[in-house]
């Protein structure tokens, strides 16, 4: 549990988005007169941005859950809010120098 927080909870949360959007786009797609045998098709790209989507819906304090189950943070036992960044993550990856 120590080696592999993610598998805490913070996989099964992002797993559970990128399926809701998945269930969604192919609804989607059926009621834009898709052939409903082509509704589940998808290609890297697209599978891509779902998960790109689905991971910026993972929660902070999911991650902070799990990690202080796996021992790795230290129990927060106080009412102190949750520290949230002020820029996000995602955006420096995607800066150009």
């Amino acid at each position: 549990m120590h080696i592999q927080p993610n598998n805490q909870g913070i996989i099964r949360c992002f797993k559970a988005h990128y399926r809701a959007k998945f269930i969604q786009r192919a609804i989607d797609l059926y009621e834009s007169g898709t052939t409903p045998s082509l509704i589940y098709d998808i290609d890297q790209l697209e599978a891509m941005r779902l998960a790109d989507e689905a991971w910026r819906e993972v929660d902070t304090s999911t991650i902070r859950n799990c990690w202080c189950k796996a021992g790795i943070l230290p129990d927060y036992q106080s009412n102190i809010p949750p520290i949230q960044p002020s820029l996000p993550i995602s955006s420096l990856i995607h800066s150009t120098s």
